[in-house]
């Protein structure tokens, strides 16, 4: 579990895992999927998290890097 962003690992590893084409017509759908089945204290900590992320300001490579070696995200 990545210490750093639990809640937004969760959404995109668990939503956004290797097989979220096979479950879902397209990325707006995993999304309404998430946002319909979690409470409205976890989306609020997933934006939260996604806010810091975007601070880090990485280049797009190191942040493509991390979301799928660190978070697990498949998107």
């Amino acid at each position: 579990m990545n210490q750093d962003f639990p809640e937004l690992q969760q959404f995109l590893a668990g939503y956004f895992n290797q097989d979220w084409m096979c479950d879902h017509k397209n990325a707006d759908d995993v999304i309404d999927f998430f946002t319909s089945d979690v409470s409205t204290d976890v989306l609020l900590e997933v934006q939260s998290e996604l806010d810091r992320l975007i601070m880090t300001n990485m280049t797009e490579q190191e942040l493509q890097d991390y979301l799928f070696t660190d978070i697990g995200c498949y998107y």
